[in-house]
């Protein structure tokens, strides 16, 4: 044990599958929003007052955006396809909430680092890309 705590290894091979899970689950529980007219009401009216063009629509798509995206991620189906509209949503959300400040932007850097590391290194083996995509490869080349 000892030895691993000391190198570049992982402990866990299937820890970046855990945490891509559970970041599904954050994010299309943000995205469950949309069902909540109340909440979707005060989105759109924070927007119209900052400018923003068709307030309702943006709101909407934002988190449409969020839900589908999380449970893609849960998944880990299209994973590179979801995670970079993904991006721009929480990017957005900086854009207003931390005055264009990426290091102020909390939760919201988080989630852009996170779908960024999703993007660049896969679903992982605990998914549907894995299944769908990369096992037959697998088979054919043994």
């Amino acid at each position: 044990m000892k030895a691993k705590l000391f190198t570049a290894q992982p402990l866990w091979s299937n820890g970046f599958d855990i945490i891509r899970i559970l970041t599904g689950i954050m994010m299309a529980k943000f995205g469950m929003e949309i069902f909540n007219e109340i909440t979707m009401d005060n989105y759109a009216g924070l927007l119209e007052n900052l400018g923003f063009p068709v307030p309702v629509f943006m709101i909407y798509l934002a988190k449409i955006i969020e839900l589908v995206g999380g449970l893609f991620l849960m998944l880990g189906l299209f994973t590179r396809f979801v995670t970079p509209p993904l991006v721009i949503v929480m990017g957005v959300l900086i854009w207003i909430m931390a005055d264009k400040n990426f290091f102020n932007g909390g939760i919201f850097s988080l989630f852009i680092m996170l779908f960024s590391l999703y993007f660049i290194m896969g679903a992982g083996t605990w998914s549907l890309d894995y299944i769908i995509f990369d096992k037959p490869r697998n088979k054919k080349q043994e």
